[in-house]
């Protein structure tokens, strides 16, 4: 069956009672109301192998209880993972540098709601400083 992109999952999963896929956050959770959109549930993960889901691995009521986990490091990486801009070399072009500026800055405030995990001040500053001409 062919399906377009994460939307197209996320119905798909619904839709289906044995139905399991493997989608973004926003495609889960309601941001609006911080909790699982009707028909999906989330297959929790037993990052300790003990056979059961104890309550330090039980994040996945809220969407902010999965940001967080997935923030923290509780939820692992692999499935949770970094996205990054790729270039052949470091950016010299002003207004290149000027828009990766922006998004390590102001874009911050647009990542939660588009579901992914704010990056932390001291990785900004880390990021930043490889932005600078040398």
């Amino acid at each position: 069956m062919g399906i377009f992109g994460d939307p197209g999952l996320a119905d798909v999963v619904k839709s289906d009672p044995l139905g399991i896929g493997f989608n973004n956050t926003i495609y889960i959770y309601n941001r609006e109301l911080n909790k699982k959109y009707d028909g999906l549930e989330v297959i929790p993960i037993d990052k300790n192998e003990n056979g059961r889901i104890d309550p330090e691995e039980n994040f996945y009521d809220t969407m902010d209880q999965i940001i967080e986990a997935i923030a923290s490091g509780k939820y692992p990486s692999p499935p949770a993972r970094e996205l990054y801009f790729v270039a052949r070399e470091t950016p010299t072009s002003l207004p290149v540098i000027k828009f990766l500026e922006w998004i390590l800055n102001d874009g911050q405030k647009f990542v939660l709601e588009a579901g992914y995990v704010s990056l932390t001040k001291d990785r900004v500053a880390t990021e930043l400083a490889k932005l600078k001409i040398q």
